[in-house]
């Protein structure tokens, strides 16, 4: 990925700021078609920008005469003046792997008379992704600015009404028209479906205001075709579409390299089963995977039990929710019980689920007491709000105080956490005996 800002060069600046924003549509659409014919080109979002410079303000004034203490005079004012520019983040497709230089870009460029700055970003790993989106957030920033957007309705009226002149014999009645400030061009079938389907509309829910083009003209080419048929044919891919199918219908989900499965009570929630190991063992048996399975048992282990695994969708652990019956859940952030609160069934899950109903008044007469003569009402109090923080995940701060009870053997220390054993899954539960 490469970040670029086109610029005006310094000859083109002497002119008219005025004129050069009334061509900054046509210079955009010079710079995006140089762009396309990159080779590695997978897609690109450009953005008419301005550069704020400050110049002589007797630069800025044509047909004015005076003597020469005048012009000193007003040589040692400045004035702020404000350019056309266009901002880009590319995304270039590697054929070996490596990070992309920024010649290409330039080279590309090179014939349309703009001066060019370009860097490589960094490359987008897992947990880093804002090394890479941040220079496209400043590319798309100004998406929506009213400034922006008038230069660029007045450029493109000005450019269509050389067209005109251009190609019309006839005078035609005035034609209206205008283009938004950012665009998507995109260059690779490759990346077609994905940018159509998931990035498009996500950018479009988040308010984005945009054109796209290229979709439409995007076609597989054949060498693309024949790598696909080729993958389809993978004995390994074949495998893990079975398994995928396999696991969909039997209630089976994918989470952090381990397998859950949809508890038969409850609406929503997934609960830990097995190992991947295991459950590949379980699919042998069945006469229509075991071939498949066991000729490539290694190799599907490796992948589905990669915690970072994304060839199937991984279903996610919403951790501030506890489902119980009917539907309902208890959130621990909002302390009460909330009403269907998971929109998608399947990908999304509570961490545990309770055969409690929401509309049951508790039963705390054994905890209380427990509580009651063995702290006073400021310690109960204490203890409650820490018991409840031991449900919190992935929020504590370093180093900070974990509830631990002490005491004699029979001195009640199990029951008082058996509730918790209840939401936290005994392997992530640690008891302790001194002697």
């Amino acid at each position: 990925m490469i970040s670029a800002k086109v610029t005006y060069n310094t000859s083109q600046e002497t002119k008219d700021p005025d004129k050069l924003w009334l061509e900054i549509c046509a210079k955009r659409d010079a710079c995006d078609k140089a762009m396309k014919k990159i080779k590695e080109m997978a897609f690109f979002f450009s953005s008419v920008a301005v550069v704020e410079k400050k110049v002589q303000e007797n630069e800025c004034e044509e047909g004015k005469d005076g003597d020469e203490e005048t012009a000193n005079n007003s040589s040692q004012k400045k004035k702020k003046i404000y350019w056309p520019a266009i901002s880009y983040w590319i995304a270039l497709q590697s054929r070996d792997g490596l990070r992309m230089s920024t010649i290409p870009v330039h080279s590309a460029l090179l014939d349309t008379g703009m001066e060019v700055t370009a860097k490589s970003v960094q490359e987008c790993s897992r947990g880093k992704e804002e090394n890479a989106v941040a220079p496209l957030c400043t590319t798309v920033k100004d998406h929506n600015n009213s400034f922006l957007q008038r230069k660029v309705d007045v450029s493109f009226q000005h450019c269509l009404e050389a067209l005109e002149s251009q190609m019309l014999e006839e005078p035609v009645p005035s034609i209206h028209g205008s283009e938004r400030v950012v665009r998507l061009q995109v260059g690779s079938p490759v990346f077609s479906s994905e940018l159509q389907n998931r990035a498009i509309p996500a950018l479009t829910r988040a308010g984005l205001e945009f054109d796209v083009f290229g979709i439409e003209n995007v076609k597989e080419s054949e060498s693309q075709q024949s790598i696909g048929k080729a993958l389809s044919k993978s004995p390994v891919v074949v495998a893990l579409n079975k398994i995928e199918r396999a696991m969909a219908k039997l209630g089976y989900a994918l989470h952090k390299g381990d397998v859950f499965k949809k508890n038969e009570a409850s609406m929503y929630t997934f609960e830990h089963a097995c190992s991947i190991k295991k459950f590949l063992s379980v699919l042998a048996n069945n006469d229509q995977l075991k071939e498949i399975i066991i000729t490539n048992f290694n190799k599907l282990e490796s992948i589905l039990a990669d915690p970072e695994c994304e060839f199937t969708k991984q279903i996610r652990i919403n951790y501030d929710l506890i489902e119980v019956l009917n539907g309902w859940c208890f959130s621990l952030s909002q302390r009460r019980f909330v009403q269907n609160p998971i929109k998608e069934v399947g990908k999304e899950c509570p961490r545990a689920f309770v055969q409690y109903s929401h509309t049951k008044e508790p039963e705390a007469k054994y905890f209380q007491e427990i509580l009651e003569n063995s702290l006073s009402p400021t310690g109960v109090t204490y203890f409650c709000e820490y018991y409840l923080r031991l449900l919190n995940h992935g929020i504590k701060q370093h180093k900070e105080k974990v509830m631990c009870l002490i005491g004699e053997p029979n001195s009640g220390k199990t029951s008082l956490f058996t509730p918790i054993t209840r939401i936290i899954p005994a392997r992530y539960l640690l008891f302790c005996s001194c002697f």
